[in-house]
């Protein structure tokens, strides 16, 4: 049994791959700061502050040899693991600080490859500061379920809280990129250990930030970029005091629909179509092969690379059968059912 819904027409869309990292960051820090903005250039490592964690959590996912000083295997090392300004082959993080809302903030960006993309991070040097409550510590939790019947004492209602958040990413990160309210509230801790009885305050909701896509992931070399892209989730946090925490991932330096009107094969031909890729792909005479099963049919975004504009893709629409038991994946052109990637 399948139930898939027929739809005539799909967009194509055109991306700019995201070929100078610094050049991008300067967008956004205008973006967010305009010109008054200052590069942070300091250890950090006797810091109780949001940014101090933050550099320390982008060195600590990066692993060695960004945090090994010394060449001798140490898994810490405080002079560089807490440094706001680091470059590095291949990675860098860059710390700023600036005025947005009448209030101070600081932006640490990382640059990333394989491929090539940088995560923005902006909080507030200190939310006990921000939120005028001496009780929370730098500890900071992301968002989670409100599961203890507590009162979220936030004065904006949630869906206002989600117009600050959206209005935020439209027009200073990104216009192409959409917002899920995911019921989520935010927690403020007086303790590392984040339990119960550390909670001080429920004021605020978290909203996660998604690629506009069709809601869709788009895929690399067969594999999907959220699975190789292991990091904290993106989000955008808003309280009573206004947006305190924002994580976000570029990947690309600008997106454009190139077609809206593309026709899509209908379920029927796509169904056939896998047929036939199953049986010239897979090995039947396998006698240890007893029943073929497959996990699901996924709709998709694949990147095809412009051979006369390196910088330039073209994201085609892609379904994927996935096998699990077998360690197989068939992706086809959702438009004209040709193989695009196997891994037989």
């Amino acid at each position: 049994m399948y139930d898939v819904e027929n739809q005539d027409k799909i967009p194509i869309y055109t991306i700019n791959t995201l070929s100078d990292t610094e050049k991008k960051e300067r967008e956004l820090l205008i973006n967010i700061f305009g010109e008054n903005y200052e590069e942070v250039h300091t250890n950090l490592e006797d810091d109780d502050s949001e940014v101090a964690s933050i550099v320390h959590r982008c060195l600590f996912e990066e692993g060695e040899p960004y945090i090994n000083v010394n060449g001798d295997n140490e898994i810490y090392s405080g002079e560089k693991y807490y440094n706001s300004w680091s470059e590095y082959e291949g990675f860098y993080l860059h710390t700023y600080k600036g005025i947005y809302d009448e209030k101070e903030y600081y932006v640490v960006i990382s640059k990333h490859t394989d491929p090539d993309y940088i995560i923005l991070r902006m909080t507030p040097k200190k939310m006990s500061d921000f939120m005028d409550d001496d009780r929370i510590t730098s500890n900071y939790s992301f968002p989670g379920e409100n599961s203890y019947n507590l009162e979220n004492v936030c004065k904006d209602s949630k869906d206002d809280c989600y117009q600050v958040a959206m209005d935020f990413l439209v027009t200073k990160l990104d216009k192409n990129r959409m917002l899920y309210d995911t019921d989520e509230e935010l927690y403020y801790y007086s303790d590392i250990d984040k339990t119960v009885s550390d909670i001080v305050a429920i004021d605020g909701y978290g909203f996660e930030i998604g690629e506009n896509i069709i809601e869709n992931e788009i895929i690399c070399d067969g594999s999907v970029i959220d699975e190789l892209i292991d990091h904290e989730p993106q989000c955008i946090n808003v309280s009573s005091k206004g947006i305190n925490y924002i994580c976000i991932r570029v990947l690309y330096d600008s997106l454009d629909i190139s077609t809206d009107n593309a026709s899509m094969l209908d379920a029927e031909s796509l169904l056939e179509i896998f047929k036939k890729q199953i049986i010239d792909n897979l090995d039947l005479t396998d006698t240890t092969i007893k029943r073929v099963s497959f996990d699901g049919l996924f709709f998709r975004y694949y990147p095809i690379p412009n051979p006369e504009n390196k910088d330039e893709v073209t994201l085609i629409p892609v379904w994927c059968l996935n096998s699990n038991t077998l360690s197989l994946r068939i992706i086809v052109n959702a438009i004209d059912g040709s193989l695009v990637f196997i891994n037989n």
